[in-house]
Protein backbone atom coordinates (compact mmCIF):
# COMPACT_ATOMS: atom_id res chain seq x y z
CA UNK A 1 0.00 0.00 0.00
CA UNK A 2 1.24 3.48 -0.87
CA UNK A 3 0.49 6.35 1.50
CA UNK A 4 0.51 8.91 -1.30
CA UNK A 5 -2.97 10.33 -1.77
CA UNK A 6 -4.86 13.57 -1.50
CA UNK A 7 -8.03 14.70 0.22
CA UNK A 8 -10.23 17.76 0.08
CA UNK A 9 -10.03 19.79 3.28
CA UNK A 10 -12.66 22.37 4.25
CA UNK A 11 -12.70 24.73 7.24
CA UNK A 12 -16.12 26.30 7.85
CA UNK A 13 -15.74 29.24 10.23
CA UNK A 14 -17.98 32.08 11.27
CA UNK A 15 -16.26 34.57 8.93
CA UNK A 16 -14.78 32.52 6.12
CA UNK A 17 -14.85 29.13 4.46
CA UNK A 18 -11.42 27.88 3.43
CA UNK A 19 -10.83 24.90 1.20
CA UNK A 20 -7.89 23.16 -0.45
CA UNK A 21 -6.66 19.88 -1.84
CA UNK A 22 -4.15 18.45 0.63
CA UNK A 23 -1.59 15.87 -0.44
CA UNK A 24 -0.34 13.28 2.03
CA UNK A 25 1.78 12.29 3.78
CA UNK A 26 3.35 15.74 3.31
CA UNK A 27 0.31 17.85 4.21
CA UNK A 28 1.02 20.29 1.36
CA UNK A 29 -2.00 22.31 0.19
CA UNK A 30 -3.02 22.97 -3.42
CA UNK A 31 -5.73 25.10 -5.05
CA UNK A 32 -6.40 26.95 -1.79
CA UNK A 33 -9.66 28.93 -1.93
CA UNK A 34 -11.38 31.26 0.56
CA UNK A 35 -14.96 32.54 0.39
CA UNK A 36 -17.05 34.50 2.89
CA UNK A 37 -19.33 32.49 5.15
CA UNK A 38 -22.07 35.07 5.73
CA UNK A 39 -23.83 32.78 8.23
CA UNK A 40 -26.76 35.18 8.59
CA UNK A 41 -28.07 33.75 5.29
CA UNK A 42 -28.91 30.50 7.08
CA UNK A 43 -27.41 27.05 7.26
CA UNK A 44 -28.78 25.89 3.93
CA UNK A 45 -27.11 28.68 1.98
CA UNK A 46 -23.78 28.05 3.72
CA UNK A 47 -24.08 24.33 3.03
CA UNK A 48 -24.77 25.05 -0.65
CA UNK A 49 -21.57 27.11 -0.83
CA UNK A 50 -19.53 24.39 0.85
CA UNK A 51 -20.97 21.73 -1.49
CA UNK A 52 -20.08 23.85 -4.52
CA UNK A 53 -16.55 24.36 -3.20
CA UNK A 54 -16.13 20.63 -2.53
CA UNK A 55 -17.33 19.82 -6.05
CA UNK A 56 -14.88 22.29 -7.59
CA UNK A 57 -11.95 20.93 -5.57
CA UNK A 58 -12.91 17.37 -6.52
CA UNK A 59 -12.84 18.43 -10.18
CA UNK A 60 -9.40 20.00 -9.76
CA UNK A 61 -8.06 16.95 -7.92
CA UNK A 62 -9.03 14.73 -10.84
CA UNK A 63 -5.93 15.99 -12.63
CA UNK A 64 -3.56 14.95 -9.85
CA UNK A 65 -1.28 11.93 -10.21
CA UNK A 66 -2.28 10.61 -6.78
CA UNK A 67 -5.79 9.42 -5.90
CA UNK A 68 -8.41 11.56 -4.18
CA UNK A 69 -9.52 9.46 -1.23
CA UNK A 70 -12.08 11.59 0.58
CA UNK A 71 -13.30 14.89 1.95
CA UNK A 72 -12.69 16.23 5.45
CA UNK A 73 -14.76 19.09 6.85
CA UNK A 74 -14.03 21.05 10.01
CA UNK A 75 -16.85 23.21 11.30
CA UNK A 76 -17.04 25.79 14.08
CA UNK A 77 -19.73 23.90 15.99
CA UNK A 78 -20.06 20.89 18.27
CA UNK A 79 -19.68 17.62 16.38
CA UNK A 80 -20.75 14.40 18.09
CA UNK A 81 -18.83 11.17 18.08
CA UNK A 82 -21.07 9.90 15.27
CA UNK A 83 -20.49 13.05 13.20
CA UNK A 84 -23.72 14.94 13.88
CA UNK A 85 -23.80 18.71 14.33
CA UNK A 86 -24.94 19.39 17.90
CA UNK A 87 -24.94 23.20 18.08
CA UNK A 88 -25.87 26.14 15.88
CA UNK A 89 -24.11 29.12 17.40
CA UNK A 90 -22.44 30.21 14.14
CA UNK A 91 -23.14 27.63 11.41
CA UNK A 92 -26.78 26.54 11.49
CA UNK A 93 -26.33 23.00 10.25
CA UNK A 94 -28.00 21.17 13.10
CA UNK A 95 -30.63 18.88 11.62
CA UNK A 96 -29.36 19.26 8.05
CA UNK A 97 -28.08 16.22 6.07
CA UNK A 98 -24.55 17.60 5.91
CA UNK A 99 -22.71 14.34 5.17
CA UNK A 100 -25.17 13.28 2.48
CA UNK A 101 -25.10 16.72 0.87
CA UNK A 102 -21.30 16.69 0.61
CA UNK A 103 -20.86 13.18 -0.74
CA UNK A 104 -22.09 10.69 1.84
CA UNK A 105 -20.65 9.19 5.04
CA UNK A 106 -18.41 6.76 3.16
CA UNK A 107 -16.52 9.65 1.57
CA UNK A 108 -16.89 12.56 4.01
CA UNK A 109 -15.58 12.96 7.55
CA UNK A 110 -16.91 15.73 9.78
CA UNK A 111 -15.08 17.18 12.78
CA UNK A 112 -15.12 20.21 15.05
CA UNK A 113 -12.68 22.75 13.64
CA UNK A 114 -10.74 23.09 16.91
CA UNK A 115 -10.00 19.36 17.00
CA UNK A 116 -9.15 19.29 13.30
CA UNK A 117 -6.61 22.07 13.82
CA UNK A 118 -5.18 20.34 16.87
CA UNK A 119 -4.79 17.08 14.94
CA UNK A 120 -2.88 18.82 12.16
CA UNK A 121 -0.55 20.67 14.52
CA UNK A 122 0.11 17.49 16.49
CA UNK A 123 1.18 15.49 13.42
CA UNK A 124 2.37 18.03 10.86
CA UNK A 125 2.98 21.25 12.76
CA UNK A 126 4.38 22.73 15.95
CA UNK A 127 3.47 19.76 18.16
CA UNK A 128 4.83 16.90 16.09
CA UNK A 129 7.65 16.24 18.57
CA UNK A 130 5.42 16.52 21.66
CA UNK A 131 3.61 13.75 23.50
CA UNK A 132 0.93 16.18 24.68
CA UNK A 133 -0.14 19.71 23.86
CA UNK A 134 -2.95 22.16 24.41
CA UNK A 135 -4.09 23.74 21.15
CA UNK A 136 -5.77 27.14 21.44
CA UNK A 137 -7.37 28.79 18.41
CA UNK A 138 -8.62 32.38 18.56
CA UNK A 139 -10.60 34.04 15.81
CA UNK A 140 -14.33 34.55 15.40
CA UNK A 141 -14.64 32.06 18.23
CA UNK A 142 -12.28 30.54 20.78
CA UNK A 143 -11.53 26.86 21.26
CA UNK A 144 -9.02 24.80 23.20
CA UNK A 145 -8.40 21.07 23.13
CA UNK A 146 -5.89 18.69 24.69
CA UNK A 147 -3.93 16.36 22.40
CA UNK A 148 -2.40 13.26 23.96
CA UNK A 149 -0.13 10.98 21.91
CA UNK A 150 -1.35 12.61 18.72
CA UNK A 151 -5.06 12.19 19.46
CA UNK A 152 -7.26 15.22 20.24
CA UNK A 153 -9.50 14.58 23.23
CA UNK A 154 -13.08 14.48 21.92
CA UNK A 155 -14.85 13.90 25.23
CA UNK A 156 -17.64 11.49 26.11
CA UNK A 157 -20.10 13.16 23.71
CA UNK A 158 -17.81 14.91 21.25
CA UNK A 159 -18.19 18.33 22.84
CA UNK A 160 -14.62 18.81 24.12
CA UNK A 161 -12.99 22.05 22.99
CA UNK A 162 -15.65 24.63 23.86
CA UNK A 163 -13.24 26.85 25.75
CA UNK A 164 -14.75 30.27 25.13
CA UNK A 165 -18.45 29.89 25.80
CA UNK A 166 -19.04 28.65 29.35
CA UNK A 167 -20.27 31.58 31.47
CA UNK A 168 -18.42 32.67 34.58
CA UNK A 169 -20.74 34.19 37.20
CA UNK A 170 -19.30 37.31 38.79
CA UNK A 171 -20.35 39.44 41.75
CA UNK A 172 -19.74 43.14 42.20
CA UNK A 173 -20.47 45.65 44.94
CA UNK A 174 -21.61 48.09 42.26
CA UNK A 175 -24.30 45.75 40.86
CA UNK A 176 -27.48 44.60 42.54
CA UNK A 177 -27.44 41.24 40.78
CA UNK A 178 -24.65 38.89 39.74
CA UNK A 179 -23.72 38.89 36.07
CA UNK A 180 -22.27 36.35 33.65
CA UNK A 181 -19.31 36.80 31.32
CA UNK A 182 -17.65 34.46 28.86
CA UNK A 183 -14.11 34.49 27.55
CA UNK A 184 -15.51 34.67 24.02
CA UNK A 185 -17.51 37.81 24.85
CA UNK A 186 -14.33 39.54 26.03
CA UNK A 187 -11.51 38.30 23.84
CA UNK A 188 -12.67 36.96 20.48
CA UNK A 189 -12.28 38.95 17.28
CA UNK A 190 -15.91 40.13 17.09
CA UNK A 191 -15.86 40.91 20.82
CA UNK A 192 -12.89 43.26 20.44
CA UNK A 193 -14.66 45.13 17.64
CA UNK A 194 -17.99 45.31 19.47
CA UNK A 195 -16.48 46.49 22.74
CA UNK A 196 -14.33 49.11 20.98
CA UNK A 197 -17.39 50.45 19.19
CA UNK A 198 -19.37 50.54 22.42
CA UNK A 199 -16.75 52.94 23.76
CA UNK A 200 -16.86 55.19 20.70
CA UNK A 201 -14.16 53.61 18.56
CA UNK A 202 -14.32 52.89 14.84
CA UNK A 203 -13.28 49.43 13.65
CA UNK A 204 -14.40 46.75 11.23
CA UNK A 205 -12.00 43.98 12.24
CA UNK A 206 -10.11 42.92 15.34
CA UNK A 207 -6.90 43.85 13.52
CA UNK A 208 -8.17 47.44 13.40
CA UNK A 209 -8.56 47.50 17.18
CA UNK A 210 -5.08 46.05 17.71
CA UNK A 211 -3.60 48.57 15.27
CA UNK A 212 -5.33 51.41 17.11
CA UNK A 213 -3.92 50.11 20.39
CA UNK A 214 -0.42 50.00 18.92
CA UNK A 215 -0.89 53.56 17.66
CA UNK A 216 -1.59 54.81 21.17
CA UNK A 217 -5.40 54.79 21.33
CA UNK A 218 -6.10 54.35 25.05
CA UNK A 219 -9.60 52.94 24.54
CA UNK A 220 -8.38 50.36 22.06
CA UNK A 221 -5.49 49.47 24.37
CA UNK A 222 -7.93 48.86 27.23
CA UNK A 223 -10.20 46.67 25.09
CA UNK A 224 -7.25 44.63 23.81
CA UNK A 225 -5.77 44.25 27.28
CA UNK A 226 -9.05 43.18 28.90
CA UNK A 227 -9.76 40.60 26.20
CA UNK A 228 -6.26 39.16 26.20
CA UNK A 229 -6.15 39.06 30.01
CA UNK A 230 -9.41 37.08 30.08
CA UNK A 231 -8.13 34.48 27.63
CA UNK A 232 -4.66 34.32 29.16
CA UNK A 233 -5.90 33.76 32.70
CA UNK A 234 -8.32 31.07 31.50
CA UNK A 235 -5.52 29.43 29.54
CA UNK A 236 -3.40 29.41 32.70
CA UNK A 237 -6.21 27.58 34.47
CA UNK A 238 -6.30 25.04 31.62
CA UNK A 239 -2.54 24.49 31.91
CA UNK A 240 -2.93 23.82 35.63
CA UNK A 241 -5.79 21.43 34.93
CA UNK A 242 -4.28 19.52 32.00
CA UNK A 243 -0.49 19.87 32.46
CA UNK A 244 0.36 19.66 28.74
CA UNK A 245 3.94 19.53 27.50
CA UNK A 246 3.45 22.73 25.50
CA UNK A 247 0.82 25.19 24.25
CA UNK A 248 0.24 25.84 20.53
CA UNK A 249 -1.71 28.97 19.60
CA UNK A 250 -3.43 29.37 16.25
CA UNK A 251 -6.28 31.20 14.59
CA UNK A 252 -6.07 34.55 12.84
CA UNK A 253 -6.26 36.58 16.04
CA UNK A 254 -4.16 34.18 18.08
CA UNK A 255 -1.31 34.47 15.59
CA UNK A 256 -1.43 38.27 15.36
CA UNK A 257 1.77 39.74 16.87
CA UNK A 258 1.60 42.72 19.18
CA UNK A 259 -0.12 43.75 22.41
CA UNK A 260 -2.93 41.20 22.27
CA UNK A 261 -0.67 38.16 22.07
CA UNK A 262 1.94 39.65 24.44
CA UNK A 263 -0.69 40.38 27.10
CA UNK A 264 -2.25 36.95 26.68
CA UNK A 265 1.05 35.18 27.29
CA UNK A 266 1.88 37.29 30.35
CA UNK A 267 -1.57 36.68 31.81
CA UNK A 268 -1.29 32.94 31.20
CA UNK A 269 2.04 32.62 32.99
CA UNK A 270 0.89 34.80 35.86
CA UNK A 271 -2.24 32.65 36.28
CA UNK A 272 -0.46 29.29 36.39
CA UNK A 273 -0.34 28.12 39.98
CA UNK A 274 2.41 25.52 39.78
CA UNK A 275 5.97 26.75 39.35
CA UNK A 276 6.73 23.55 37.44
CA UNK A 277 4.36 24.68 34.66
CA UNK A 278 5.00 28.41 34.52
CA UNK A 279 7.76 28.23 31.89
CA UNK A 280 5.75 25.96 29.56
CA UNK A 281 6.68 26.59 25.90
CA UNK A 282 4.16 28.61 23.88
CA UNK A 283 4.45 28.06 20.12
CA UNK A 284 2.77 29.54 17.08
CA UNK A 285 0.74 27.10 15.02
CA UNK A 286 3.14 26.20 12.19
CA UNK A 287 0.27 25.56 9.80
CA UNK A 288 -1.18 28.97 10.57
CA UNK A 289 -4.78 29.63 9.63
CA UNK A 290 -4.79 26.49 7.46
CA UNK A 291 -4.50 24.13 10.43
CA UNK A 292 -8.19 23.22 10.55
CA UNK A 293 -8.59 22.51 6.84
CA UNK A 294 -5.38 20.46 6.79
CA UNK A 295 -6.49 18.57 9.89
CA UNK A 296 -9.92 17.86 8.40
CA UNK A 297 -8.26 16.42 5.30
CA UNK A 298 -5.81 14.49 7.50
CA UNK A 299 -8.71 12.78 9.25
CA UNK A 300 -10.05 11.66 5.87
CA UNK A 301 -6.61 10.35 4.95
CA UNK A 302 -6.25 8.46 8.23
CA UNK A 303 -9.63 6.83 7.73
CA UNK A 304 -8.67 5.80 4.20
CA UNK A 305 -5.38 4.29 5.38
CA UNK A 306 -7.18 2.35 8.10
CA UNK A 307 -9.75 0.99 5.64
CA UNK A 308 -7.08 -0.04 3.12
CA UNK A 309 -5.04 -1.77 5.85
CA UNK A 310 -8.15 -3.59 7.08
CA UNK A 311 -8.95 -4.83 3.56
CA UNK A 312 -5.40 -6.01 2.77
Amino acid sequence: MTDSACAVGIDVGGTKIAGAIVSFPSGVTHERTIISTEPQRGGGAVLDDVAALVDELRRQAAGFEIPLIGVGVGVAELVSLDQRIESDLLIRWRGLPVLDRLGGPDEVTLEADIRAGALAEAHLGAGREATSLAYLAIGTGIGLVLVQDGVPWRGARGSAGTFGYSPIRLYSNSRAEPFDLTVEALGSGPALVARFRERGGLAERAEDVIAAAQAGNAVAAAVVSEGAEAIGSSLGFAVDLLDPQLVVIGGGLGLAPGPYRDTLERAMRRSIWSETNRDIPILDAELGIDAALIGAAYRAWLRWRHSVSADS
